[in-house]
């Protein structure tokens, strides 16, 4: 007579907020409802509540490169579900050249462009947004002449 018994047992890492999550807490913006939770965690994993928000686990590879708002907007940007009032909130709490620094580093990315276009159009009276812009078209117009005349 043979008896095996089978133990099961996981091992918990803790989980990180990030993305919307992080940000609503980083900024302590407690009004805004988020619909979707993101975290880091080990194992992926997908929860849906009464409510109708959803908690979904990420695996590390998932994470912001650093913990800094911009690095957990670009996260909310590809994961999370826009919710424009909560993001132009975060906008108000970042400074403006901090943006246009991340854009700087690569304006054609999509993840750039998609920061600038959120900043544009959030917040319309800032002009670090609007300069910017105008010389990144204009660089790309540039660009554009100088690859048709070759």
């Amino acid at each position: 007579m043979n008896y095996s018994i089978k133990i099961n047992f996981t091992v918990n890492m803790a989980l990180r907020t990030v993305g919307n999550l992080w940000l609503r807490e980083h900024f302590n913006l407690k009004k805004y409802r988020l619909t979707h939770h993101s975290y880091i965690g080990s194992n992926e994993k997908v929860e849906l509540n009464i409510q109708g928000e959803v908690s979904q686990i990420y695996g590390r590879k998932y994470a912001p490169d650093n913990d800094t708002p911009l690095a957990h907007i670009v996260f909310s940007l590809k994961y999370d579900d826009l919710d424009l009032p909560f993001l132009k909130a975060v906008f108000n709490q970042i400074i403006p050249q901090e943006i246009i620094d991340l854009i700087s580093v690569s304006p054609s990315g999509k993840y750039a462009r998609k920061l600038n276009s959120v900043g544009l159009m959030l917040d319309k009276k800032n002009q670090a947004f609007r300069i910017y812009t105008k010389s990144l078209i204009i660089r790309w117009t540039i660009l554009c002449r100088i690859r048709t005349s070759l």
